[in-house]
This record gives structure tokens, sequence and C-alpha cells, in this order.
């Protein structure tokens, strides 16, 4: 393959440079169409060195990871948004990246969207360089660019992107209360029984005249030793386990549970599908074949372990394989989809069928959405009644039992 540098005008009037690889020159320029660029115009790749100029770095160190701190949904929402917007306006990626790195205030979003601008800038694939940051883009995010890339569909991936990115935001904070609720609930219990033991404790030193007999002293007591030290211990738990599940290695795992829990996996199930059948409908439109499209709608899955069921199932396809059979052999479609793909190969409008497939599966998942989130409202409602039963009866058997019988000692006679 050879390397054409270029320059094109963006938007703005801008005249910038690159260089892309490629087999021809025709081919060269057909990869920067579909990435945005207008008023190419080559240089003579005669002059051209043999080896890859220097603003390209070599592979081994574009492969390289780079480890940052966890990016966040909200985050990547506003990103790919602002991605989205420019790209769809006609600006050239190179210069959308730059110009939102210059005003990015966080420093791991910032070097990546550097990266990005010097990857669209030197002909690499924006997908690679997304791949390179798994803490901030998880790994769809490199296959629906990866897509859109190929189909030539860049600008609309970042949006539908974005849209993931805020539909995973909003259904997160709907569930504020449950980091609301177990932290108090760890940080009652310890005091609770301190309590407890404080008002009888207090009782006894009082009527035996002993000192720091106030209820105060007592319970600052009991709560250095030694409910202060379980509560601490049960809380830093609590926040291990937390950070070890988020964990990047934990994330497969995650994935696979998230599909077997009820009433969520079918969210989790119906998202991964309903993007699947986007991401399809889109490469469909674009003439590529059935083989080839589908590992990358694959990729582009939010949930891992869907996306290695739908790769398992993309490798028995060949030339002249269907749509339809591949999936209902995937096993992980509702029955309905496979007559509806059925039904289009045979009239000869598989684009339209796709889109109906992704209209129908986009509708099971927002249905899936509204029963998770009716879901957690039970059981919040449900914990939140438990801590307060559990609250109720120590607050009464303390007082009309352990405290009662505490105080009636006084009055057995002998």
């Amino acid at each position: 393959m050879a390397f054409y540098r270029y320059e094109f005008t963006d938007a703005r009037g801008q005249v910038l440079e690159g260089t892309v690889q490629a087999d021809t020159l025709a081919e060269a320029e057909a990869l920067l169409k579909l990435r945005g660029y207008a008023s190419i115009r080559f240089h003579d790749p005669a002059n051209l060195p043999a080896k890859a100029p220097a603003p390209i770095a070599p592979a081994p160190a574009r492969n390289t990871p780079v480890r940052t701190k966890k990016g966040k949904d909200a985050d990547r929402y506003f990103l790919f948004s602002q991605i989205s917007q420019q790209l769809k306006a006609g600006i050239a990626p190179a210069q959308a990246f730059t110009t939102l790195a210059s005003v990015t205030h966080q420093e791991p979003y910032r070097v990546a969207l550097q990266d990005l601008a010097q990857s669209a800038t030197n002909g690499r694939p924006l997908s690679d360089t997304l791949d390179r940051y798994p803490d901030l883009f998880p790994p769809h995010v490199g296959g629906m660019v990866r897509a859109g890339e190929t189909g030539g569909f860049l600008p609309e991936a970042f949006a539908e992107l974005s849209n993931q990115a805020g539909e995973a935001h909003k259904f997160k904070r709907f569930h504020w209360f449950v980091w609301y609720l177990i932290p108090r609930a760890v940080a009652v219990m310890p005091v609770l029984f301190a309590f407890r033991e404080a008002l009888v404790l207090s009782y006894r030193r009082t009527s035996d005249g002993s000192p720091n007999s106030g209820i105060a002293a007592v319970l600052l007591e009991k709560i250095i030793w030694p409910y202060g030290p379980i509560a601490l211990a049960v809380t830093a738990l609590l926040l291990l386990l937390r950070w070890w599940m988020s964990s990047l290695p934990m994330r497969t795992f995650r994935h696979r549970m998230a599909l077997q829990l009820p009433v969520y996996g079918a969210r989790a199930r119906n998202e991964s599908v309903a993007i699947f059948s986007w991401t399809l409908s889109r490469l469909g439109k674009a003439g590529l074949p059935p083989q080839r499209m589908w590992p990358l709608a694959a990729a582009a899955v939010p949930n891992l372990e869907m996306s290695r069921r739908l790769v398992q199932t993309g490798r028995s396809l060949h030339d002249g394989s269907r749509l339809s059979e591949a999936i209902f052999n995937s096993g992980v479609f509702p029955q309905q989809y496979a007559p509806l793909i059925s039904t289009g190969e045979m009239i000869g409008d598989v684009p339209g069928a796709l889109d109906r497939l992704e209209m129908v599966s986009r509708g099971d998942y927002d249905e899936s959405t509204g029963r998770a989130r009716f879901t957690s409202t039970r059981l919040g409602c449900a914990f939140a009644m438990l801590v307060s039963g559990i609250v109720l009866i120590v607050l009464m058997k303390v007082w009309y039992g352990d405290l009662y019988n505490e105080v009636l000692k006084d009055f057995q006679m002998d």
C-alpha cells in the first residue's frame, strides 16, 4: 500500500494537510470522502518517501493501551454529541477533534482528542485510536466508529453513541437511591446498636453512681469501640467490592451476569439487539454483504457477552448466506425477527426490513427500560421499609425490653 499526501479545505475555509494509506489514488480519495473531507487535493505520490511519513507513530506504540481514570457516561454523551454535530455540519474530523480538545478541561479526554486529531490528519482509523483508551471508551465505542468508517455514516455513528451513553447515564442516575440508602443503612445499624447499649449502660452506671454515666459519653465510648471500627470495616469492604466489580478485568463478568438478572437482563439484551439492528441497517444501506457487516455490527454492541454470541454466529456466514438464517440461528433475537428479514430478502428490500427490525427492537428496549425502572422503584421502597422496620424493632426492644427489665431490677425484693 502507498501513502498519499493530501490537503483539503474545511468548512471554515482553512487548508489542512494529512497523509492517507491506500492501494490506489481513487481508493484514497473514496476513503477521505467517507470521512467527510471536501475539496481534496493530492500531492504527487512520486515525491513521497517509501516509508511512512514522520507524523505517523510506529505500529507497536499505537497499539499500546493508554490507562486513565474511568470515564463516565455523562462525559461521553456530551463529547459524542458535539462530535456528531460538528461532523454533520461539514467540519473535518481533524479540526473537530482539535477544537474540542482546546475547550475540554478534563486532561484524559483532552489527550485522547488530540490523539484522534492526529489520527484523522495522518489517515489512521479513528476506531483504532479509540481502542487505545479502554478506560475512557468501552469496546463498543471503537466498534461503532469502525462500522461508521466502513459504511460511511460516521456522524450518525457518533450520534448513536451519544444517545446510548445518555440513556445509560439516565438509567444509572435513576438508581441514585441505591447508593443513598445502602451507605446510610450501613452507617445507621452500628450507631443504632451503640445507642441501644448506651441507654442500658448509662442507666446502670447512674444507678451505681459510676462516672461517665451520661448517654452521650457512653454512646461515644461504644462508637469508638467496637461499633465504629465495625462500621468502617464494612464500609471499606463495600467500597473495595464496588471498585473491584467496576474494574476492566471484571467488565465481561459484569455483562454476563447482567444478562442473567430478572427484568434487568431483558433490558440489557434488548439494548444490544436495538443497537445491533440499527448498525446492521446502516451497513446494509452501504451495500455490504452479510458476512462483512455482521461482525462490524456485533462489535458495536455495548454488552460484551451479547457481542461475543453475535460474533460467534457471524463466523458461520459466507458468500450467499442469508441474514434471516443468521438471526434465527443466533438465539438472541425474538422469533418474529427472522421472518421479518426473510420477507425483505424475498421482495428485495433488505434495507427496509432492517429499518423495521431496528424500529421494533427499539420499542422492545424502551418497554424493558420502563419495566426495569418500575422494578427498581419497588425494590428501593421495599429496602427502605426493611431498614425502617429493623430500626423500629430495635428501638422498641431496647425501650420496652432491655431498658424496662433493667429498671425493674432495682425494685425486685431479695
